[in-house]
Formats: C-alpha cells, sequence, structure tokens
C-alpha cells in the first residue's frame, strides 16, 4: 500500500492528461471492486483508490496540475469532439483560425494572431499554445511534415 506522501509526489509529477487518464482508471477500477464484492478486494484496496481519487481531483480542481507540454515547451491541452467529422468541428473554432489541411478524418488550423494550434483526428482535439513565435513555427512546421508524410 502507498503511503500518503509518496503517493503526493508521484501525483505532482504527472501533468493534467495523466491525472485524467489515472482519474478514468480509478474510476473503472472502483466500478469493477463495486461488482466483485469483498471476497476479490480487499476494503483497503478499495480505501486507497478512493483516497488516490480524491487527491488526483483535488489537484485537478484547485489547478495545481501541472500542463502537458509539447516537445518544443509549448502548451497542450486535449479535448474531443463526438459531433461529426472535422469539417462539422471546423465550424466552432472561433473567428482568427484559418484551415491549413482538412479531410474527413484530420485537420489542422493555425491562428497565427495567438500562436496557436489545432488539430482534429477521428474526433481527438489538440490545442497547442507556443509561447514565442519561434517555436509556433517550429510547432507549425512538426505539424505539416507529419500531414505530407501521410
Amino acid at each position: 500500500m502507498l503511503n500518503n506522501s509518496h503517493a503526493s509526489k508521484k501525483a505532482s509529477l504527472l501533468n493534467i492528461n495523466e491525472l485524467k487518464e489515472a482519474l478514468n482508471s480509478i474510476d473503472g477500477n472502483l466500478y469493477w471492486f463495486r461488482k466483485r464484492g469483498p471476497r476479490y478486494i480487499s476494503s483497503k484496496e478499495i480505501a486507497q483508490q478512493r483516497w488516490l481519487r480524491r487527491l488526483i481531483k483535488k489537484r485537478i480542481q484547485k489547478g495545481r496540475a501541472k500542463p502537458e507540454l509539447s516537445m518544443y515547451g509549448s502548451t497542450m491541452v486535449r479535448d474531443f469532439w463526438p459531433f461529426g467529422g472535422s469539417l462539422n468541428f471546423e465550424t466552432s473554432l472561433k473567428s482568427g483560425w484559418e484551415r491549413e489541411y482538412c479531410d474527413e478524418y484530420q485537420g489542422l488550423w493555425v491562428n497565427p494572431q495567438s500562436l496557436m494550434l489545432c488539430t482534429y483526428t477521428e474526433g481527438d482535439v489538440v490545442y497547442v499554445n507556443a509561447p514565442d513565435k519561434l517555436t509556433y513555427q517550429s510547432e507549425y512546421n512538426r505539424h505539416i511534415c507529419f500531414i505530407n508524410d501521410l
């Protein structure tokens, strides 16, 4: 069983997306703990999972989770768009976004004023926010190279 300080240290090393992934995993474990009953899982394990869940939710809600960074140091925010393809997603973008590439399953939009890129791949959306123009250009080039390799 993890002690509290060890679990807190481990949680502080994870970024926001890894914490959300861990939270989903814990929710799945707790679901199956309830389904299987006490003969398969000890009450200590259930208590530990609940404590970890509370710890992670508190870190996320209080904004103490560090953001996910790209290889160039840009902040990444992941999202999901379940309402159709990339053309449907494009209508949800605010003004200022320019389409660089778009087909039925993928898309890349850029916003040079705010130094942001947005990618869509089969429902998964990633917003990349670059801290400066050089980083923005590097991120842009990386995404264009990826699209050209398709």
